[in-house]
């Protein structure tokens, strides 16, 4: 009997317990719920939608549609929602249309693949502002905000000749990314060095990204220019298990490996979103079209060489263009 009244008490014990959880579950669910509430109740003015094809990692391009959310948000204090993870066109398609019809102001595509899709409802919802990362327009209420990084690339590349010991270097991007191959082939050919380029149809597939690394490391390619923020850290531990060099891409990524990165080409997306919002909301609106945004912008920066570069190699790196450098000097970006 006293065993079966103490199985009794534990159950009842367990169940209490449980009971418990869930009752402090839904309490703090509650809260949230009611915060968010709270939070969009304070917001005013236009709606925002913010259209991702990438999930929302750490380190990756998907990652700056949330951070540029938050900004927009506490900047100016408006609904801006986020919608990530649009991986198809059918998916693109759809959310476009249903941020469209249920009242969204301003439709952000976070990427040149939104551009084609709101060629498209641009003209179906002509009281709609469009603006896509990147791409083409063709409709007055479609803008897209681009930045060209050809001389900060062009730097970025002439740096991995100086540091290559094979003479031949090698571009891994997402295809039809890279636009300013031809700068760069330009730069190199000056230089006496080869250059391999290899691409991949995802950002995200880590395993096309290495399987296209290997292909270029066996041209000979001893220097990487890694344009893909998702696969770029399997790239940069591939070269510290290999010992070759990589620029990174997107963020200042030295972080992942100090001995193996030269530099990167960093991206501040939230000020290109900072930059949308601020002309939406002035006096003469989008202006629809193409919007290329410029060094002065401060939308993109080389950021800080690493190492392995001695006094002569930046003496020599100042010679090509101490324009795109001056921040590495004076602290400006």
């Amino acid at each position: 009997m006293r065993s079966i009244f103490r199985q009794s008490m534990i159950v009842l014990a367990a169940g209490a317990a449980a009971a418990i959880i869930i009752v402090l579950s839904m309490q703090v669910l509650s809260s949230r719920v009611m915060t968010e509430e709270s939070n969009q109740s304070e917001a005013s003015g236009p709606t925002v939608s913010i259209l991702a094809s990438d999930a929302v990692r750490d380190q990756s391009w998907g990652s700056f549609a949330f951070t540029s959310q938050v900004l927009i948000r506490d900047e100016f204090g408006i609904r801006a929602e986020l919608y990530p993870d649009l991986t198809t066109e059918t998916l693109r398609e759809y959310r476009t249309a249903k941020e469209a019809e249920d009242g969204a102001d301003l439709i952000i595509g976070h990427g040149r693949e939104f551009a084609s899709t709101f060629q498209t409802y641009a003209e179906q919802y002509p009281d709609v502002e469009f603006v896509s990362l990147h791409g083409e327009s063709k409709h007055d209420n479609h803008t897209v905000y681009t930045f060209d990084v050809a001389p900060t690339e062009v730097l970025a590349m002439t740096a991995a000749a100086l540091k290559s010991e094979s003479g031949s270097v090698g571009v891994l991007s997402k295809s039809g990314d890279w636009r300013s191959r031809k700068q760069v082939e330009e730069r190199l050919e000056e230089l006496g060095t080869e250059l391999h380029y290899e691409v991949v149809q995802d950002r995200n597939n880590t395993e096309q990204a290495l399987e296209a690394l290997e292909r270029l490391r066996e041209a000979g390619a001893d220097v990487i220019y890694s344009r893909g923020n998702t696969f770029n850290r399997y790239v940069i531990q591939q070269a510290a298990e290999d010992d070759f060099y990589v620029i990174g891409f997107i963020d200042d990524q030295s972080y992942l490996g100090r001995e193996h990165v030269l530099t990167s080409i960093v991206n501040n997306v939230p000020l290109v979103y900072e930059k949308i919002m601020t002309d939406y909301l002035s006096e003469a609106g989008l202006p629809g079209g193409i919007v290329e945004l410029s060094a002065e912008d401060h939308v993109f920066y080389l950021a800080p060489f690493g190492p392995m570069f001695t006094e002569e190699d930046m003496a020599e790196l100042k010679k090509h263009d101490t324009r795109v450098l001056r921040h590495l000097y004076n602290g400006t970006r």
